[in-house]
């Protein structure tokens, strides 16, 4: 919310400007990070080009990215993650910087949104127990949004003392006839997943809204630490 409300100034703020009031912030609290943030930006006509893309890795395009002006009508993700008290976090939010005489956002990206929602709701709630095996979990929460007709990808991992720690994750790399690991009552995770929906806004381009949030396994399946987004983030 900080960001939306006081950082961003769209046709001005550039992608590296958004890194660098991350990393300050980090400084402020008295905090670090375990990566270096990772902010993208998807935007009618431009394709799939920046998701996958982190310019916080050597292997992309970084200074490409880095000078990547936001614009009005953009869809904005962040990934980030906090270590502080001897623990690693992880966490990705998006945004949608409005549009001039917008007051919020297009019915197509709420339906993007909801869509990477129900995605949660099947890993965590729907297929994760106790016991059960990971390989069981994806196969399961990729049935379900099979069912729903939501073109999904699941790529959580294990999270406490390393960003990317031991233990059961839920990913495609846990399934493929891989031997599965029980998932453990108790056990933090890291339930990074997204989904890709064409927004008729867009012209039926797809829009990929991408979501991690740190949780940690009941008798009743993950539950977050802090509660999940559930509507966009607007930048004005």
């Amino acid at each position: 919310r900080a960001l939306s409300n006081t950082v961003i100034t769209p046709g001005k703020t550039t992608v590296g400007d958004v890194r660098r009031y991350l990393f300050d912030e980090y400084a402020r609290a008295g905090a670090s990070t375990w990566f270096q943030p990772d902010v993208r930006v998807q935007r009618v006509g431009g394709g799939d080009f920046e998701v996958g893309k982190h310019s916080a890795t050597p292997a992309a395009p970084g200074p490409a990215l880095e000078g990547t002006v936001i614009q009005r009508g953009d869809v904005l993700h962040v990934d980030m993650g906090i270590t502080a008290m001897g623990l690693d976090t992880d966490w990705q939010k998006m945004a949608y910087v409005l549009k001039a005489g917008e007051r919020d956002a297009p019915v197509g990206l709420k339906k993007a949104m909801a869509n990477t929602n129900a995605l949660q709701d099947a890993v965590m709630v729907t297929c994760s127990r106790p016991g059960r095996l990971n390989t069981e979990v994806y196969d399961c929460a990729m049935e379900e949004m099979k069912k729903k007709n939501i073109e999904a990808m699941i790529y959580s991992h294990p999270i406490g003392n390393n960003g990317h720690g031991l233990g059961a994750g839920v990913s495609s790399g846990t399934s493929a006839g891989r031997p599965g690991k029980p998932l453990r009552l108790g056990s933090y995770i890291s339930i990074e997943l997204n989904s890709a929906t064409p927004v008729p806004e867009w012209g039926g381009q797809k829009v990929y809204v991408m979501m991690e949030d740190d949780a940690y396994l009941t008798e009743d399946g993950w539950r977050f630490f802090w509660p999940r987004q559930t509507d966009w983030y607007l930048i004005r």
